[in-house]
């Protein structure tokens, strides 16, 4: 029997070899995503500068640059109704759960990128199921391992078969206030610039699919909510040194809407974790949780 429905071979898609992809980028690359995660919005961080401008001392990608390849392979994918054996939906099924993303070289400014991707953990949550995929990136010239990114996305209706739900992890918050308290603004086109990094979700720009999941406007990136928390973990915690970043994850609680008043607070644990939260404080919304940076000392 089946393990799975019409729209999850569960048993195919855990079974199936890695599928390899390549991709290059560029310093305009490195410069592009960093003003799409708000990079610049603060003049009073003279470190920002080091990710916009090439010429800067110690120019380098923010760390969670590294996120953006695996998201669009799985988009891209998606889009044709093929993200790996086994997983048959499309775009108008998937919503971004949770991201986590494992540093392990300093990145390069620019090169070329070999990623290798496999369905990792399926899990039924009833309604609907969980798939975890992760992508392994490795430096395409030297080979050398660069980066692990496990990706959830939450597929809409394809639940129900009975199989294993998984034990949801909780982070909790420590019961003072943050060490660090700060307020990022969403700009109304932050999500079509952030598109341009790679994941060309219509979610984010057309109107009319975003209705599809139920929202009256397009709405931002989960990966680019990321993308902003990971930049206040360095610019704050880490004195603007991206390579100081072990990992950060987290996970999309709510939807942030282009125009929306960021409060990001972050609590220190010791040396070396960083827990944070995000919220619209506007609409009373959480929208990031369970966001846990942990960095090298």
């Amino acid at each position: 029997m089946r393990i799975g429905n019409d729209m999850i071979d569960v048993e195919t898609a855990l079974a199936a070899p890695p599928t390899e992809f390549v991709n290059e980028y560029s310093e305009r690359d490195i410069i592009l995503y960093a003003l799409s995660v708000g990079a610049g919005s603060h003049p009073e961080r003279p470190e920002q500068l080091r990710f916009l401008y090439e010429g800067a001392v110690g120019f380098s990608p923010l760390p969670t640059f590294i996120a953006q390849p695996a998201v669009r392979a799985v988009m891209e994918r998606a889009l044709v109704g093929a993200v790996a054996p086994g997983l048959h939906f499309g775009l108008d099924a998937i919503v971004h759960g949770e991201q986590a993303t494992y540093l392990l070289e300093k990145l390069p400014t620019s090169g070329r990128l070999v990623h290798s991707l496999r369905v990792k953990e399926i899990f039924d949550k009833g309604a609907n199921a969980l798939v975890v995929l992760r992508v392994d990136t490795s430096d395409g010239i030297t080979g050398k391992p660069l980066a692990i990114n496990d990706l959830s996305i939450v597929v809409l209706g394809a639940g129900g078969w009975g199989g294993e739900r998984g034990i949801p992890s909780k982070i909790s918050i420590p019961d003072r206030p943050p060490d660090i308290l700060t307020h990022e603004p969403i700009q109304p086109s932050q999500a079509l610039l952030h598109r341009l990094c790679g994941d060309m979700n219509p979610l984010h720009a057309d109107p009319a699919f975003a209705a599809i999941f139920g929202f009256p406007q397009p709405i931002l990136h989960g990966l680019c909510t990321f993308g902003f928390a990971g930049r206040v973990v360095v610019e704050t915690c880490l004195e603007g040194d991206p390579t100081r970043l072990r990992s950060f994850r987290a996970r999309f609680v709510e939807p942030v809407i282009p125009g929306d008043l960021l409060c990001i607070e972050a609590w220190r644990e010791g040396e070396s974790r960083v827990l944070l939260r995000a919220t619209v404080p506007a609409r009373n919304k959480l929208v990031l949780s369970n966001a846990v940076a942990e960095l090298k000392v």
